[in-house]
């Protein structure tokens, strides 16, 4: 199998995009043939996709609920039965038809927001240059302000509609009013979550654009996109109660649209709609997009994923498990669990171990995943997603749970010697540290090195690798590839 051959749409990150994500080339020209590997960071899966791919069997874990989540429901083997998914495009139509249809009948693609900031105290305004910097200060008082002095006000100012003959902008004040006020009297009436944006326990907040007090989930969304969302979910978890299975994959779906009814949507007409920034954030200049159109492309997506996986897993058994050493390692195998992997343990050695830890300077999985786990968690309390304290196990860089490098550094090193006591005679260890920063990457390697209970060699090292996506904030994002054998 090679990575040519293979059709776009197998890729998971057509379903479900996921932070750091990486090339299936990057991976699957690390697997040799019939290999047992082992992955204690898996993320959305690719290991196990990659794993077989290459016809090899792969042991899978992660820490965070929401991960695991991803990455069993891309790799099993269950796939949407036709009623389901004609249920489930007849379910959103309705929404649709009652939530975004516009200038007679036209469906919305997107509008476009800003912002207009007034100072409480005097009803001048504050302008969009201060309100970025920490203390913002009212044009007409000069007084400097905290978030409580400052009302923001937001105006609709562009409406994009979709039809048989192709896009419209509209940005007549007529039009634009009744949108804006037809917004204001939407009356929400099925669940969604609520809750701060902050650690659950403490009084630390995420890092946000908001710096003065903590934002409540809901207002990161737009009022038509929570009312669209909470529709949606409510139809999904129905489903649910008749066809887990299916409505897991329905759930997939719906938090990889999920960020297309929230207020995190730049608009920037270069770079096409997206979630930039590894963060909560709500721009000055914004799109509310059509949350029904976002679900439908990634439900299609996600059938048409699982159609061309079905034909390449076909002989393939995959298993859930509660225990990790539970698993039976067979030539053609994959397990998926949840674990802290500090505490994975394995039945067997192994030929490949991939250690792929969260990056040092950015990526904080807990606060990315937090919103998606607090809908999953849903309005019946499903207990696979309840567990919110595994926050202060991560292993990252992240002051705001006091973990600092030094900590990072210290954990991985542990785990390069435990999971290099786990490989066969010939095996070889496999860890990717992300950095912006080479300079950084090659100190860390050379601490793990020094710090490690016991003594390996670094095979060889491919420095300076592109990572995903860099959004808006610019800055070069790498991966270093240790390839590492115990001596």
């Amino acid at each position: 199998m090679t990575i040519k051959s293979l059709p776009a749409i197998l890729s998971p990150h057509s379903v479900v995009k996921f932070w750091a994500r990486k090339p299936l080339s990057l991976i699957i020209n690390e697997i040799s043939h019939h290999a047992k590997i082992l992955d204690p960071f898996c993320g959305s899966g690719t290991v196990g996709l990659c794993s077989v791919l290459r016809g090899s069997s792969a042991l899978l874990s992660d820490l965070n609920p929401v991960s695991v989540f991803i990455a069993w429901n891309l790799l099993n083997k269950y796939q949407l039965s036709e009623h389901v998914f004609a249920e489930t495009e007849h379910a959103l139509k309705e929404v649709e038809n009652e939530l975004y249809k516009v200038h007679g009948g036209e469906a919305l693609d997107f509008a476009v927001w800003t912002n207009s900031y007034v100072c409480k105290r005097c009803g001048g305004d504050v302008p969009y240059e201060t309100i970025k910097v920490e203390k913002p200060v009212c044009k007409t008082c000069r007084s400097r302000l905290c978030f409580d002095d400052i009302e923001i006000k937001e105006k609709v100012i562009e409406l994009w509609t979709v039809s048989g003959r192709g896009f419209k902008r509209y940005t007549s004040r007529r039009l634009l009013k009744v949108y804006h006020e037809e917004d204001e009297n939407l009356k929400i009436g099925s669940w969604y979550p609520s809750g701060t944006l902050s650690y659950p326990g403490t009084n630390r907040i995420f890092r946000e654009a908001r710096r003065w007090r903590t934002l409540r989930i809901e207002e990161l969304f737009t009022k038509r996109g929570l009312c669209a969302a909470s529709k949606v979910y409510e139809y999904i978890e129905d489903v649910c109660n008749e066809h887990p299975e299916e409505g897991d994959l329905l759930k997939l779906v719906f938090i990889a649209s999920l960020v297309s009814a929230t207020k995190m949507m730049p608009h920037c007409p270069s770079s096409g709609p997206s979630w930039k920034i590894p963060r909560y954030w709500i721009p000055h200049l914004r799109e509310e997009r059509n949350f029904i159109r976002s679900f439908r492309r990634r439900l299609h997506r996600l059938k048409d994923y699982k159609v061309v996986w079905l034909k390449k897993a076909k002989d393939y058994d995959f298993y859930f498990l509660n225990c990790l050493t539970d698993f039976q390692w067979s030539q053609k195998s994959v397990g998926v669990a949840r674990s802290d992997a500090r505490k994975v343990e394995v039945s067997s050695p192994v030929d490949l171990v991939i250690l792929d830890p969260p990056h040092f300077n950015e990526i904080h999985y807990f606060e990315l995943f937090y919103v998606w786990q607090r809908w999953l968690q849903g309005k019946h309390n499903d207990l696979r997603f309840a567990d919110y304290n595994y926050w202060s196990q991560e292993i990252d860089v992240n002051p705001n749970a006091g973990r600092n490098e030094e900590y990072y550094i210290k954990e991985i090193s542990y785990l390069v010697s435990k999971y290099l006591s786990f490989l066969r005679r010939h095996g070889e260890l496999l860890l990717i540290l992300h950095h912006s920063d080479k300079s950084v990457l090659d100190r860390s390697l050379k601490q793990i090195k020094d710090t490690a209970f016991c003594d390996f060699s670094v095979r060889s090292s491919v420095p300076l690798v592109p990572s995903s996506a860099q959004g808006l904030h610019k800055k070069p994002k790498r991966l270093y590839l240790a390839k590492i054998v115990p001596k």
